[in-house]
């Protein structure tokens, strides 16, 4: 599906399924929603609990250091915005900006330490290839991954931890019937959703607006735009082509296709967001729109839970950039930026070289 109205439609229909897409045998994108009941492997109620159990921590860990986590996003954006005009022209801002941003605020939001953080990137970044992996070869990332997951839970719960993982474990123990394999799914998704995928969404989101000069140069001129930029690169350079798979529950008739009852669904939330019908000029990268409803967070039951968190990241990125590094541009032509694996699902980029 790539029409606006009709990728709305599926990510909010109940007929269309992500529980039967994670079930052996299914048509697979990537290995990863096979291997655990996580938040892209359920529907319905167990679906819900999952997001109902994660509100619950985060509300908690709110109430508890309130405004404590947009003032540390805000101090590590202009720390390490700082660090990286400290040195030599060109830098990496990959490598000197977006990945210690994630990795500082990531680890202290869910409490774990940076080694254990990197030990799951570089394991979870294989199993979300769409390169065909053998089964050897997801076993051979999977089950270190596994080992990892456990025995963070396993001393959590045994010392005192900080940070939301403890807190969802705190918050599981009072309840009674949630499984064990869906609370360890549940982690599995927290763990990749903020220490991996805001890596790949900022670092593309910022080379989105600095392919744009005039639109950096108005942004730097005009920082009150800092929220209609953030949205237009969440709506123009959303760093995820696709959505998961769903398979269709039952036959669904969308505008003048019909889908069979088992037949597997792909949304592209990238044709969406240039939908002419929804979006004037819709390739043009434009950061003086006002409406902006579009689906970089996904939409319907399966909306990306820290969704705010990760336009917070990625607008707080911007304003420390712009208002700190105004001269920043693309050190090599854009056409030299290359993924950081062939069997990549995202634009995650491999390197991305600026100057100032």
């Amino acid at each position: 599906m790539t029409r606006y109205d009709d990728v709305r439609l599926v990510l909010d229909d109940p007929r269309f399924s992500m529980l039967e897409a994670s079930e052996a045998g299914a048509p697979e994108l990537m290995p990863m929603v096979k291997l655990y009941p996580g938040l892209f492997s359920l529907d319905g109620a167990a679906h819900a609990s999952s997001r109902h159990l994660l509100a619950h921590a985060f509300k908690a860990l709110q109430t508890a250091e309130p405004d404590t986590t947009q003032t540390r996003i805000a101090d590590s954006a202009q720390q390490l915005t700082r660090s990286m005009l400290s040195r030599d022209s060109p830098a990496d801002l990959l490598d000197d900006y977006c990945e210690p941003f994630v990795t500082e605020n990531a680890c202290q939001l869910l409490g774990l330490s940076t080694d254990e953080l990197e030990k799951f990137r570089n394991n979870f970044r294989v199993i979300i290839g769409i390169g065909g992996l053998s089964p050897i070869e997801v076993d051979r990332h999977w089950k270190p991954l596994q080992r990892l997951v456990l025995q963070i839970v396993e001393t959590r719960r045994q010392t005192p931890h900080t940070g939301l993982i403890a807190e969802i474990i705190t918050q599981h123990a009072r309840l009674d019937g949630f499984p064990e394999a869906q609370l360890i799914g549940l982690l599995f998704s927290l763990i990749s959703s903020l220490g991996n995928t805001p890596i790949t969404q900022i670092s593309y989101g910022l080379v989105t607006i600095l392919r744009h000069p005039d639109q950096w140069e108005l942004l730097t001129q005009e920082p009150r735009r800092i929220d209609a930029a953030t949205h237009e690169i969440l709506r123009h350079g959303v760093a995820f082509e696709v959505e998961h798979v769903r398979i269709a529950k039952e036959e669904v008739q969308i505008g003048e296709f019909t889908i069979a009852k088992g037949e597997a669904v792909l949304t592209s939330i990238a044709a969406a967001n240039r939908d002419e019908t929804k979006f004037p000029n819709p390739t043009n990268f434009d950061i003086t729109r006002h409406a902006h409803p579009h689906l970089a967070f996904g939409h319907g039951p399966h909306v990306c839970a820290g969704s705010d968190l990760g336009y917070s990241m990625l607008s707080t990125s911007l304003q420390s950039l712009t208002s700190l590094a105004p001269g920043l541009r693309l050190a090599v032509p854009e056409q030299q930026l290359f993924l950081r694996s062939n069997s990549s699902h995202s634009f995650s980029l491999g390197s991305v070289p600026v100057s100032w």
